[in-house]
C-alpha cells in the first residue's frame, strides 16, 4: 500500500529502487566524542568499523558485527549509537559558538547529543512533550558527559510564548515514520493514511511555533523520518507561502541525496544512496540579521535542594518554559549534607582523576568496590582511557563504589 501511495508523488523508478533497497541490512552507526577518543583508537578496538563516507566523526558497523550499545566505551560515553541520517540534521545546522538553539521535539536526545558533540560552546534547549522520554534523554546526556544542554518539558503546539528567542531551531517533527520501514518492520504494518492526516495539523502548528520563536536572521531545520510528500514538500511549500520572510537554504546538491522537483533545496535520504535510514531535511532562514550573542558565564543555581551549574540564558526561560533540568546537576541535598552527583563527575571539574584498567572499570560499573595504588583519601573521578567513569570515595586504597545503582550493569 505505502509504495503505491508514494508513486503518485515521485518520478518513475525512484520508489521501485526504494522498495528494492529494503532488502539491504539496516544501518548502524556511531558518532564519537573527539575530545574523549580518536577515530584511530576506535578502529583499533573495533576493526570492522568503517569510515562514514560523508560524516567526519562517525563510523559505520555495516554488517552489525558488534553490540555497540553494550560495550564499556559506550557506557562511559565515548560514543553514541544513532542512525547516521539523523546525524545530518546536527551537521547541516552549522551552529556557532554562543548560538542559542532549540530542539523542539528532542527525546530521546540523539539530535541534541550530536549537536552538542559538534558544538560544545552553543547553548542547547532540548524540549519534548514526554517526561518519561526526557528522563531517558537525561540519562544519555549524563552518560555522554555533556554540559551545554537545558532540558524543558513543554507541549509547543499549545504554547503561548511568541518571543523571538532562538538563533537556530531544529524541528524533527512527529511523523508517519515511513523512513524507518527497513529498521522497524512494524512501522510498515501500521502505516495508514489516517495517521498522516492526523499528523499534518500537528506538524503545521509546530512549524508556526518555530517561526514565532526564531530570531531575524535565524535558521530553522525541519526534518521527518518519512518519505511522504504531504508531510515534507507539501508541508514546507504551504509554510513558505504563508511566510514570505522565510527563504530556503541549499544544503547539499550531491548524489548522496534525492531532491524533489517541487522543492529542490530540500533533500531526501534514501537507503540506496546514503548509508542511513529514510529522512527528509530542509533548511530555512528568516530575513534579517542576528546580533552576535554575548558569552554567558556558568553560575551555581540552587533549586529544590539541588545545585545546578547553569547560566542566565537557560534560567531566563523559566518564566515561560517548564524546565526539567537547567544544566549540569552538581549536587543533591541528602540528610542536610550535599552529595556530589554523577552528571558533575562526567563533565569538566576540579576533582582528582584516577585512571583504572578495563577489568576494574567493568567491575566498578557492575557495582563493586575496587582497590587502587594511589595513597590518598577523599572524592575522586575514576577514568578509563582518560574518559570519566564516575565518582568514588577513596580510603586506605579502597575505592568505594558510588556508581548510580540504577545504572549498574554487567559488561562482558
Amino acid at each position: 500500500m505505502v509504495y503505491d501511495f508514494l508513486r503518485k508523488d515521485f518520478e518513475d523508478g525512484i520508489v521501485d529502487k526504494l522498495e528494492e533497497s529494503l532488502s539491504l541490512p539496516a544501518s548502524r552507526a556511531i558518532i564519537f566524542d573527539e575530545n574523549k577518543i580518536s577515530k584511530e583508537t576506535l578502529k583499533s578496538l573495533f576493526p570492522l568499523l568503517i569510515d562514514h563516507p560523508y560524516l567526519k566523526n562517525a563510523l559505520i558497523d555495516t554488517n552489525q558485527n558488534y553490540q555497540l550499545g553494550k560495550t564499556l566505551l559506550h557506557e562511559i560515553g565515548a560514543y553514541y549509537v544513532m542512525d547516521s541520517s539523523a546525524m545530518l540534521v546536527a551537521y547541516f545546522l552549522e551552529a556557532k559558538d554562543d548560538d542559542f538553539i532549540l530542539d523542539m521535539c528532542a527525546a530521546p536526545g540523539g539530535k541534541t547529543i550530536a549537536l552538542s558533540l559538534l558544538n560544545p560552546n552553543a547553548y542547547i534547549v532540548s524540549n519534548d512533550i514526554s517526561k518519561s522520554r526526557l528522563l531517558e534523554t537525561i540519562k544519555n546526556i549524563e552518560r555522554m558527559g555533556l554540559s551545554n544542554i537545558c532540558l524543558t518539558l513543554n507541549d509547543l503546539t499549545n504554547f503561548e510564548l511568541d518571543t523571538l528567542t532562538f538563533d537556530k531551531i531544529i524541528l524533527d517533527a512527529p511523523c508517519s515514520g515511513s523512513g524507518m520501514f527497513r529498521k522497524e518492520k512494524k512501522m510498515e504494518e501500521d502505516f495508514n493514511l489516517e495517521k498522516i492526516k492526523a499528523l499534518l495539523p500537528i506538524q503545521e502548528k509546530l512549524l508556526e511555533k518555530a517561526y514565532s520563536l526564531l530570531k531575524p536572521g535565524g535558521e530553522l531545520i525541519y526534518s521527518t523520518c518519512s518519505f511522504t510528500y504531504e508531510e515534507n514538500e507539501g508541508q514546507i511549500i504551504s509554510f513558505l507561502n504563508k511566510h514570505e520572510d522565510m527563504k530556503p537554504v541549499e544544503i547539499d546538491n550531491s548524489p548522496y541525496f534525492y531532491h524533489h522537483k517541487d522543492l529542490p533545496f530540500g533533500l531526501h535520504v534514501f537507503y540506496h544512496r546514503f548509508p542511513g535510514e529514510g529522512h527528509f531535511i530542509v533548511k530555512l532562514r528568516k530575513n534579517g540579521s542576528c546580533e552576535t550573542n554575548k558569552k554567558v558565564n556558568i553560575i551555581e543555581h540552587v533549586s529544590s535542594e539541588r545545585i545546578f551549574l547553569t547560566n542566565e540564558k537557560f534560567l531566563s526561560l523559566g518564566k515561560d518554559f517548564y524546565i526539567l533540568r537547567p544544566g549540569i546537576l552538581k549536587a543533591n541535598k541528602v540528610s542536610k549534607t550535599w552529595k556530589l552527583e554523577h552528571h558533575y563527575a562526567k563533565t569538566k571539574n576540579d576533582l582528582v582523576k584516577i585512571e583504572i584498567d578495563e577489568k576494574n572499570a567493568k567491575n566498578y560499573i557492575y557495582g563493586l568496590n575496587i582497590k587502587i595504588d594511589e595513597d590518598m583519601d577523599g572524592y575522586v573521578v575514576l577514568t578509563y582511557k582518560n574518559i570519566p567513569i564516575g565518582l568514588s570515595k577513596i580510603s586506605s586504597h579502597n575505592a568505594k563504589n558510588l556508581y548510580p545503582k540504577g545504572l549498574r550493569k554487567k559488561i562482558n
